[in-house]
C-alpha cells in the first residue's frame, strides 16, 4: 500500500513538473493546421526536460530512502 502511494506521488510530481515544457497552442494557429512540417523541440525545452528529469530522480530517491529508513527503524523497534 505504501509503495503504491509513493508511486502515485512520484508520478504526480513528474507530470506537474513537465507541464511547463509543453507549450499550449494558440487559438489562431489551431484553425490553420494543415500539412505543415513538424517542428522539433527547442533547445530550451530539451534542457527543461533533462532538468526536470534530474529533479524527479532526486526527489524519488529521497522519498524512497526515507521510506526504507523509517521501515528499518520500525522493524528495529518491533524486534526490541
Amino acid at each position: 500500500m505504501d509503495k503504491r502511494i509513493l508511486a502515485v506521488l512520484s508520478t504526480l510530481i513528474f507530470v506537474i513538473a513537465f507541464l511547463p515544457v509543453f507549450e499550449p497552442m494558440d487559438a489562431s494557429t489551431s484553425s490553420q493546421i494543415t500539412a505543415q512540417p513538424v517542428s522539433t523541440p527547442t533547445v530550451s525545452a530539451a534542457y527543461k526536460y533533462r532538468y526536470v528529469a534530474s529533479i524527479h530522480s532526486h526527489v524519488y530517491h529521497k522519498i524512497t530512502c526515507r521510506y526504507e529508513k523509517n521501515k528499518t527503524v520500525q522493524q528495529n523497534i518491533l524486534q526490541n
